[in-house]
């Protein structure tokens, strides 16, 4: 009630014109899918300052400097609701804040958690350094029980984040803002969540889950720190539907959940059962983790994109997570879900999550209301090729894949898109991409993997298409010779179709203010195309909402529709009716 009752305010104030941005911050646990009940939230107020001229260091300002400025965490800077809306580029950060740590925390191990923060962080807990990290886009997690003190902890972190690094993952963020339509601003520091946790010295450390249909149930390997017995019982509506336990043997615990009338979860039918973990030592229970999970399978068969065994047309459109007042971050965690729901209206089974590692939360909605997702990492600087931004880019997929293997919503991951990270078309470039798609798969057995969405594929599960019309791909797939209208090819490797699923993963119009007649017929005969084309099994749609200069999404920047949403939904159900009747007669084996 009390929750609620702030929100009301806010937003009338907000109406009112009294309060022009307040941000509401996260109130229940940062990370739906791996819950603790022992947690404390850092979001908000703290001390911060620039540091243009790299003193802090040497100034030690992890050391109860005092700072000149404030910011809301988890903002970026640059984002108006963090209170400075500054969008010049500072190269270092620093943060400090004050916390003290609950009662609950008596006695166990204490961790901080940081969601995200771009780029490289350094911890320092009442002026130790607790631990470093960089990635940008994926979550740090350190034990800083050592560095604690009875009462009053003061907790610091310094941020670099050169936006001018090529090999630096920056995605569609660019420290040109919007000098080219496709770049927009750029972000440094922490965007996501920061939040204390508690667990003891035995304890779950993470887990995989791996659904099946036949027979009906799922798989779990449950990693854990130390020694003990791990008890899975999955729920639905608070009543259990299975049990199961194993003895921890080499760090983990195998555990096998026979479901045989569970419900199969689809966009259709996102039917979710809730999970919890107990580790017992001794005869007591010393860690619980609560979860969730859908029974679903994803596969390619020859030419289709399987969901649950079945064919699966893909409607969907491009999502890159950007909001006018905060940038990567939404002024509400409801904005996540208001996103969901506005892709589910326009009829729309999936997204294509475009350049960016998404807030948890965001993909916890997908998987809740039910929408497909392609997951992706942001690019390295446009035309940048590397070593280092090899190996940045594959750690960072390693962590990625590592958090959200668990999501039923997630279908897809694509390693690179269009090239951006390299720029050579040659044999050592293709090289990167056969091993980029070896290690993916390598990662996560259970999804097909896309070594580089658009074109120049070397190894891909799914051949995806930017460009090149309709007539063009399938003349092609039926043996036509390819041209340069379906894009750029390696020189010196193999253009990797060997009958892999096609999906138009990319296609749209040219910035608009309202769809006109004109617009609706266009849209409706790409779609229908498509379709029926007897090759096609997906489309993607650029874009979800308008960014900053990039004016071509269903709706504004600020999530004011631009099309009437029923309208395309019914030509999104069309679709997939075209689809499956081309699925009875002369599809493409």
């Amino acid at each position: 009630m009390e929750r609620c009752m702030r929100l009301v305010v806010i937003s009338l104030l907000v109406v009112l014109g009294v309060l022009a941005a307040v941000p509401v911050l996260a109130e229940d646990y940062p990370r739906p899918d791996l819950q603790r009940d022992a947690w404390k939230s850092l979001d908000g107020k703290w001390s911060f300052a620039f540091d243009d001229k790299d003193d802090g260091l040497g100034e030690r300002w992890f050391d109860g400097h005092r700072y000149d400025r404030e910011i809301n965490v988890p903002y970026p800077y640059q984002a108006k609701l963090s209170g400075i809306g500054d969008t010049t580029h500072h190269k270092v950060v620093w943060y400090s804040r004050k916390f003290t740590a609950p009662a609950d925390f008596d006695g166990k191990r204490v961790r901080l958690h940081i969601g995200a923060a771009d780029y490289a962080v350094t911890v320092w807990v009442n002026g130790q350094e607790a631990g470093k990290d960089e990635g940008g886009y994926v979550p740090y997690c350190i034990d800083i029980t050592p560095f604690l003190r009875d009462g009053g902890n003061e907790l610091t972190i310094r941020v670099f984040d050169d936006a001018y690094d090529p090999a630096q993952p920056r995605g569609k963020q660019h420290p040109s803002g919007g000098l080219l339509r496709w770049h927009y601003t750029h972000i440094t520091g922490l965007w996501q969540p920061v939040w204390l946790e508690a667990v003891s010295s035995v304890h779950i450390d993470g887990f995989k889950i791996y659904p099946r249909i036949e027979p009906r149930g799922t798989d779990l390997s449950v990693r854990v720190n130390g020694d003990g017995v791990v008890k899975a019982t999955a729920l639905r509506d608070g009543k259990r539907v299975a049990s199961a336990e194993a003895t921890v043997s080499a760090g983990a615990a195998e555990i096998k959940l026979s479901m045989p009338g569970a419900e199969l979860w689809s966009p259709e039918n996102p039917a979710l059962y809730d999970l919890e973990l107990e580790l017992y030592s001794d005869g007591q229970v010393v860690d619980k983790v609560r979860s969730y999970f859908g029974v679903r399978t994803i596969s390619i068969d020859g030419s289709n994109i399987l969901l649950n065994g079945k064919p699966v047309w893909l409607n969907m459109a491009l999502v890159q997570g950007y909001w006018p007042t905060g940038l990567y971050v939404p002024p509400s965690p409801e904005d996540y879900r208001k996103d969901v729901e506005w892709c589910k209206e326009l009829g729309l089974n999936g997204i294509r999550m475009h350049q960016k590692v998404e807030d948890p939360r965001f993909l916890y909605w997908c998987d809740k209301l039910g929408l497909l997702v392609w997951g992706e990492m942001a690019n390295a600087g446009e035309g940048h090729f590397s070593e280092r931004a090899v190996k940045i880019a594959d750690t960072v997929w390693e962590r990625t894949i590592e958090r959200d293997f668990n999501h039923p919503c997630i279908i897809t991951w694509t390693y690179d898109n269009e090239n951006w990270m390299h720029q050579k078309y040659d044999a050592e470039e293709a090289m990167v991409y056969a091993k980029a798609h070896k290690l993916l798969k390598k990662l996560d057995p259970t999804r097909p993997v896309i070594d580089n969405s658009g074109y120049l594929h070397v190894s891909t599960d799914i051949y995806d298409f930017h460009g090149g019309s309709v007539k063009d791909v399938v003349a092609w797939v039926k043996g036509a010779p390819r041209t340069d209208k379906l894009g750029p090819v390696m020189i010196g490797a193999p253009l990797a179709y060997e009958g892999q699923p096609i999906v138009k993963s990319e296609w749209g119009c040219a910035d608009f203010d309202m769809a006109t007649e004109s617009y609706y017929n266009n849209y409706e005969k790409q779609v229908r195309e498509m379709a029926s084309s007897g090759v096609f099994c997906g489309q993607c749609y650029v874009q979800l909402n308008d960014i900053e200069n990039e004016c071509n999404g269903y709706m504004k920047y600020d999530r004011t529709w631009k099309v009437e949403p029923k309208r395309i939904a019914k030509i999104h159900a069309e679709a997939t009716a075209l689809f499956e009747e081309s699925m009875k007669n002369s599809r493409v084996p």
